[in-house]
């Protein structure tokens, strides 16, 4: 019983704090303050929609073909097995 009072109590405190804060964010605020405020946002997410996402995704998506390309690549001891694979049959071949 003391621990839902207690947890109560901490919502009771944290739900009127919210409540102080909207109200001093609201005080003086009038129609055209709120649309401003609102196309301002507007603006900086359409920023981020247009322009900064795409250059992010863009740039992650080089990195991963980078990344894809590198490890397409035969690792090294594989490579000087291919080149004394080929060596030894072009030998054969010559013989």
């Amino acid at each position: 019983m003391f621990l839902l009072l207690q947890h109560a109590d901490a919502r009771i405190g944290r739900l009127e704090s919210q409540l102080r804060d909207l109200r001093q964010a609201s005080a003086g605020a009038t129609p055209e303050g709120l649309l401003t405020k609102m196309e301002e946002e507007t603006n900086v997410n359409s920023y981020i929609v247009t322009q900064k996402l795409p250059k992010e995704l863009e740039a992650k998506r080089k990195n991963v073909a980078n990344l894809q390309e590198v490890t397409n690549q035969p690792a090294l001891g594989q490579v000087r097995h291919q080149i004394c694979l080929l060596t030894c049959t072009s030998r054969l071949y010559r013989s």
